[in-house]
């Protein structure tokens, strides 16, 4: 229980929003991009917003990338 709560707390400190929409993730929420300017790779997650109803990419600061891909790697492998 304690991997699956951090593992939640730490997407929700690197993509800020409602704990619904992390809770309804998408299985394939991960979006690898580059940036338009830079060509520098870039993360996101595929959100559902809760008040719109529709899909959206929240991008995640470089910084914080490998620890929201470990942490949704923690949930699959709670969740399986």
């Amino acid at each position: 229980r304690d991997r699956l709560v951090v593992s939640l707390v730490a997407i929700l400190c690197s993509a800020p929003d409602r704990v619904n929409e992390v809770l309804r993730l998408p299985v394939m929420c991960e979006v690898h991009d580059k940036l338009p300017e830079s060509g520098e790779p870039t993360y996101g997650l595929r959100w559902f917003t809760s008040k719109n109803g529709d899909f959206m990419v929240k991008w995640i600061v470089r910084s914080m990338a490998a620890v929201v891909e470990e942490a949704l790697q923690n949930i699959r492998q709670l969740t399986d």
